[in-house]
């Protein structure tokens, strides 16, 4: 029998991003997929766009392939999340054994960030007793043997958690990352070579991405879901602590294969500001990092640490002295008080960093 594996995708006014991954989810061979799609309370025309999509049957071009995407094979459903009331309602999901996807869509009342709306579906797919849960990004393509292969290597390994090869989707023979290691500085090392070359099978790993990684669900059951102390971001990392910690191994699956435009869903929505970015990054693993080490290790760490980042925000953002000691003074203000990065820092960084030495 086959093991039932839920795909569960993040959509923030990015349906075009989103349909074309459908599309290439659609043409996957050798498993039966559950889609679960949460619209994180989009204000765009995504919900209707997605509605359409799920209807219409036609040529579909996406990443490297061009194929003829039939929805008769969808079983569609179409669910509201209240974030008020915490819930999913009209929840009786109608699931097939017969038609080879089933499509959840779940639309989010308002923006509950990458790990919340994330954790829904986890949640929601773990209630359906599926055996195993993939995470994929909105603005990935995946190969059409992609799944199969991850799928075979976890029913014969004693891994719990893998990643494919995730590629460059605008240099497709260009590797991002094969997962990486998390180092004793606090940071994280991509594995990735310049052009694929890779022979083996797969690589031991203790960092994986949030991009595309599959777990076993018992794992979610056991550890716990995605960390909601991010609004975007970290979380992937937060996640990689907690399973070095319990020794879970994870492995990433060198012939399957992802096609990821990077950096689209950040651009998005902090409008492509990328001293804004790097804020809200060193926020993040500041804040993650006080959580997981003792805090005179935490406190001596944080302060070399920010000698590194005052370099770097001088030299590779080429900001001046007065812009880049706000960045610094604003991120001791924040991680002294704070445990979590909420939406307001996510989304106002811009103007958070223009606070302090006017």
């Amino acid at each position: 029998m086959k093991k039932k594996l839920a795909i569960i995708i993040i959509n923030w006014n990015g349906w075009k991003d989103t349909i074309e991954c459908l599309n290439s989810l659609l043409d996957s061979v050798g498993q039966q997929l559950s889609i679960i799609l949460i619209d994180n309370g989009s204000t765009d025309n995504s919900i209707n766009e997605i509605r359409h999509w799920a209807g219409k049957t036609g040529k579909s071009d996406y990443g490297p392939y061009n194929s003829i995407i039939d929805k008769d094979k969808i079983i569609f459903n179409e669910l509201s999340y209240s974030n008020n009331a915490n819930k999913i309602q009209l929840a009786e999901t109608k699931v097939s054994q017969s038609k080879s996807t089933n499509f959840i869509f779940i639309k989010s009342d308002k923006n509950l960030g990458f790990a919340k709306g994330c954790n829904i579906g986890i949640r929601y797919a773990l209630d359906l007793t599926y055996d195993y849960i993939m995470l994929l990004n909105n603005d990935t393509t995946v190969d059409k043997n992609c799944i199969n292969l991850c799928m075979k290597f976890m029913d014969n390994a004693e891994y719990d958690v893998v990643t494919p090869k995730i590629l460059h989707y605008y240099y497709p023979d260009t590797i991002w990352n094969y997962g990486g290691k998390l180092t004793f500085t606090g940071s994280r090392k991509y594995f990735k070579k310049s052009y694929i070359d890779d022979s083996r099978q797969y690589r031991d790993i203790s960092f994986i991405t949030g991009c595309a990684l599959i777990a076993r669900a018992g794992i979610f059951i056991k550890y716990g879901r995605l960390t909601e102390r991010f609004f975007f971001g970290e979380e992937d990392y937060e996640f990689s602590l907690r399973m070095r910690k319990n020794n879970i191994r994870m492995a990433a699956i060198l012939s399957a294969k992802v096609y990821h435009k990077i950096g689209v869903s950040s651009d998005l929505a902090l409008e492509g500001d990328k001293l804004s970015k790097a804020f809200v990054f060193y926020l993040n693993r500041i804040i993650n990092l006080k959580i997981f080490y003792h805090r005179l290790h935490w406190y001596i760490w944080r302060f070399i640490t920010l000698f590194f980042i005052l370099y770097m925000i001088k030299i590779k953002y080429h900001a001046s002295w007065k812009k880049s000691m706000r960045f610094v003074y604003n991120l001791i203000r924040i991680t002294d008080c704070q445990d979590q990065v909420t939406d307001y820092e996510f989304t106002r960084a811009r103007e958070i960093l223009e606070q302090g030495f006017k």
